[in-house]
């Protein structure tokens, strides 16, 4: 699996959390991964979500 993705509630925001594995220059079998958080609007009709 590279992707995995989070519904995660704070300060009563809903935040979607994608961590995605980093596959260039892998340390010894480790690899590190990266994250992306993202503002869920759940007040709207628009379906966007925000880039935190």
């Amino acid at each position: 699996m590279t992707h995995a993705f989070f519904l995660v509630e704070s300060a009563g925001r809903l935040m979607l959390v994608l961590r995605h594995f980093h596959f260039e220059n892998p340390v010894e079998g480790y690899q590190p991964c990266l994250f992306a958080l993202f503002e869920v609007d759940t007040v709207g009709h628009h379906q966007e979500l925000t880039p935190q």
